[in-house]
């Protein structure tokens, strides 16, 4: 019997990707309106190039992409500034969940299940992302927000000492092989896939899902089998 799911944030609770995507291209559009040289496809280019040298949390995005352009210093500012106000104003009208994430999770407390999020980030951004999205109520402090894929193993024994349960009782739910169905598979936890967001398609030898779903309330599904081992 499944007691703890626990749930990866970004592509899984809500498509980050997509929403992301949203907001750079208002970004860009504002920059533009602003002075800034370039078309949106030949800046969007340079913005991935840039995110994908410097990480996707770096804070310097839109400041490397106007100093990469022959434009005068004194206008930067500006520039700059206009893509990052479009860029927060997107993110505040667009930022949802998956359509059945919430009803899914409210049918996992109403079955009496323990859920918590596990995910890799930057702490104050993915914190900020629960509250915006309206996701505390389900979780409250039941939340770990790590670094790496080995601090996920060590937030994992964190979690055993805080529900003293079995391995095979736990759940970790994630859109992606490399880090979290890898993680789960490594501890010792039930893997699910699922399988949307940009990494649905990737591949990875070696690393297998004990179950893949293609929208959450599918997890449901999952829980209803009288059996639950790894690798079904």
């Amino acid at each position: 019997m499944i007691k703890l799911v626990l749930f990866d944030l970004d592509n899984t609770l809500y498509p980050t990707s997509k929403q992301v995507k949203k907001c750079r291209e208002s970004a860009i559009k504002a920059m533009i309106k602003r002075g800034l040289p370039g078309s949106e496809k030949e800046l969007e280019i340079k913005l991935n190039c840039i995110i994908k040298k410097l990480g996707s949390n770096n804070e310097k995005h839109l400041n490397t992409l106007v100093k990469q352009t022959k434009i005068e210093k004194n206008k930067h500012n500006a520039i700059i500034s206009a893509g990052v106000t479009a860029y927060h104003i997107t993110k505040q009208r667009i930022m949802k969940t998956y359509p059945d994430t919430k009803k899914t999770l409210d049918e996992l407390k109403k079955r009496k299940i323990t859920i918590g999020i596990l995910t890799q980030g930057v702490t104050i951004k993915q914190w900020d992302k629960i509250n915006r999205l309206g996701l505390y109520k389900y979780f409250n402090e039941n939340v770990w927000v790590v670094s790496d894929e080995q601090s996920k193993k060590e937030a994992i024994k964190e979690i055993l000492k805080k529900y003293p349960i079995k391995k095979e009782e736990i759940i970790i739910v994630g859109d992606r092989l490399d880090t979290d169905i890898k993680t789960a598979n490594e501890t010792g936890l039930i893997s699910v896939q699922i399988l949307q967001g940009p990494y649905a398609d990737k591949k990875e030898d070696n690393i297998k899902p004990d179950h893949t779903i293609k929208k959450l309330k599918e997890i449901t599904g999952i829980l209803n089998k009288k059996t639950l081992n790894k690798k079904q």
